[in-house]
């Protein structure tokens, strides 16, 4: 049975000597299944005391590998993590791995010190490494435990590749950023030809600023789902009227319902008290009326309004058509859509910014005679840290 337990990390300089490490790769391979290591989807390493490889899965060897060819275990015995993925720092001190001034920044080495404390350590490296004569910059991140086999102390190191995962996140914001930007500046050009133009030119520059600023609140839209996601969306909590935001957006559809051939209805419900995040809110009822719009057919009715339901206020939004059963079971999940691929963060959006950021709940019904109706249940007053509902 695998144990915790402490293991205090040996000096930096010293090495286990070869057939040292043999013997303890011997002791782990009578005391471990190592097969098991392969069924885990991640790197994994089993290091003694001086941070030495006793044993790599196939998963790391190959991240380790170059030119497309695993590394053969038999070279990364004894190797230190640094040195195991090209760390340029490893080549930097006669010692190897973990004697330079850099290494002590090492995410890597940080989570070994805490696992050494006897606990679960984790934390993210950013690891330089040099491959196949290439400099890249890669992002680990590391979990690590020190783990008794058979009566003996190791190290277990979990790693992962988060790189995609960091690019990904720095890329979007950067193309957001540059968006708004250069959108803020066709807006505020479109602006000033609207005013000094005539005839057909005032009509086009009208377009024009009408359009952008449909794109501009789409791009504050998405940037708004994703900061929710990572839960790093600011909430900002006032009172607000329910009547007279139901009417307002009422009056902000009826073109677009019309348009559609769909008449568009306001039932506003008795005065109610509610202090929530009325940009927030704006945009989930927004995108539940897009969506009844679209989904109706010409000549049915989209009602919009909002009732007092227990200590909050409960909005609704109904059209007169019935999903299938197949589209109910996925109607919250992220990018399904009936509308085709990567259409689905409309009401994946409504439910992650209703429950993670509102604090309220989302629910719907959808059956012949009765329609579709989405309901948006939020507590009269908005508690920014409180927890989500269960």
């Amino acid at each position: 049975m695998f144990q915790p337990a402490p293991l205090p990390l040996s000096p930096f300089s010293a090495r286990t000597p070869g057939d040292e490490l043999l013997r303890l790769r011997a002791h782990l391979e009578a005391h471990c299944d190592m097969t098991l290591l392969e069924t885990v989807p991640a790197m994994v390493l089993l290091l003694d005391s001086r941070r030495q490889v006793l044993h790599a899965n196939a998963a790391l060897l190959e991240y380790a590998g170059k030119r497309g060819a695993p590394l053969p275990m038999v070279q990364a015995l004894g190797l230190r993590p640094g040195e195991l993925f090209g760390c340029v720092h490893a080549a930097e001190a006669a010692d190897g791995c973990g004697a330079t001034w850099a290494c002590g920044q090492c995410g890597v080495l940080r989570t070994l010190r805490g696992a050494a404390a006897g606990t679960m350590a984790e934390d993210e490296g950013r690891v330089l490494r040099r491959r196949d004569g290439r400099l890249a910059a890669v992002t680990i991140a590391t979990r690590a435990v020190a783990m008794d086999f058979g009566g003996r102390p190791f190290f277990l190191l979990y790693l992962q590749d988060v790189r995609d995962r960091h690019t990904s996140k720095i890329m979007e914001s950067l193309f957001l950023h540059d968006a708004l930007n250069a959108l803020n500046g066709v807006v505020g050009a479109a602006g000033m030809l609207h005013d000094e133009l005539r005839g057909d030119q005032h009509e086009l520059a009208g377009m024009v600023l009408e359009r952008a600023g449909h794109l501009e609140h789409e791009i504050r839209s998405y940037r708004m789902l994703l900061d929710a996601e990572r839960a790093e969306l600011e909430l900002h909590p006032e009172d607000v009227d329910p009547a007279a935001l139901c009417s307002t957006l009422a009056r902000l559809f009826t073109p677009q319902a019309q348009a559609a051939g769909v008449r568009l209805a306001c039932a506003p419900g008795p005065n109610a008290r509610l202090r929530t995040d009325k940009g927030i809110l704006l945009r989930v009822l927004e995108n539940l009326l897009k969506n009844a719009v679209e989904a109706s057919p010409r000549g049915g009715t989209v009602t919009l309004g909002h009732e007092s339901r227990g200590a909050g206020v409960r909005f609704f939004v109904s059209n007169e058509s019935v999903m299938p059963a197949e589209v109910q079971g996925q109607v919250f999940q992220r990018f399904f859509s009936t509308k085709g691929p990567g259409r689905g963060l409309g009401t994946y959006g409504v439910r992650l910014l209703t429950e993670n950021c509102l604090r309220g709940e989302v629910d719907f019904s959808s059956e012949p005679g009765q329609g579709t109706v989405f309901h948006v249940q939020l507590p009269e007053t908005l508690d920014p840290g409180g927890p989500p509902p269960a």
